[in-house]
């Protein structure tokens, strides 16, 4: 669309600020560097006042198996996060360390914008494929081949495979490292009615246990 990648992230910024102060006010003046308008109203607002809350998903991925290359500085997004997110939902294939280096950071940003860390909610989301008793993880490869192009070692230490208690255990632990959460989402690979009775009936179960 002919938009240079370097002002993505702070055309996102102007974006934010435009919607949210649209959707909360009637004839509102906007100047940014790359958006602006003036006495503009849209109908109808939203329900949630003053506007819906914003999720903004980023932080620290493996990006040298994603992408071949080193992040060296996500600090912006983090920022971003920081100042405009209502609810933060870290990468799927983040490590617990990576999560909680994010989540260290983004506090101290939301600090410089005057907000507490209770005035952020967190989400765990990844993606998911529970293994009946006995099944080869290889018996997945199919399937996670049609949502991304990593092998089975990469899906097996980043997202959700295995049996009910071992994909238990690792959201537990993802969830502790947040520090708790308020939302978990998991994307199964599939709807069919098996996958989605093994989440419901081995995996959350054992999520929710003490």
């Amino acid at each position: 669309m002919a938009v240079p990648h370097k002002e993505r992230g702070r055309r996102m910024d102007e974006m934010l600020e435009a919607v949210t102060a649209l959707w909360a006010g009637d004839r509102v003046t906007y100047k940014g560097k790359y958006y602006a308008f003036e006495n503009l109203t849209i109908d109808p607002k939203p329900v949630q006042k003053p506007h819906p809350p914003i999720w903004i998903g980023g932080g620290t991925q493996p990006s040298e198996k994603i992408y071949a290359q080193t992040v060296a500085n996500i600090d912006p997004v983090l920022r971003r996060i920081a100042k405009y997110a209502k609810t933060w939902v870290p990468h799927s294939s983040s490590t617990a360390d990576m999560v909680k280096g994010d989540w260290d950071k983004i506090q101290r940003f939301m600090a410089e914008f005057g907000r507490t860390p209770d005035d952020m909610t967190k989400v765990y989301s990844n993606f998911v494929w529970v293994l009946k008793k006995g099944e080869k993880p290889e018996s997945a490869i199919p399937r996670f081949k049609t949502y991304s192009g990593m092998d089975l070692p990469y899906w097996k230490e980043f997202y959700l495979l295995g049996e009910a208690e071992e994909v238990a255990d690792k959201i537990r632990k993802k969830v502790a490292t947040l520090g708790g959460c308020e939302h978990i989402v998991l994307n199964p690979l599939d709807w069919s009615l098996e996958q989605l009775e093994l989440l419901a009936g081995e995996v959350l179960p054992r999520v929710a246990k003490p």
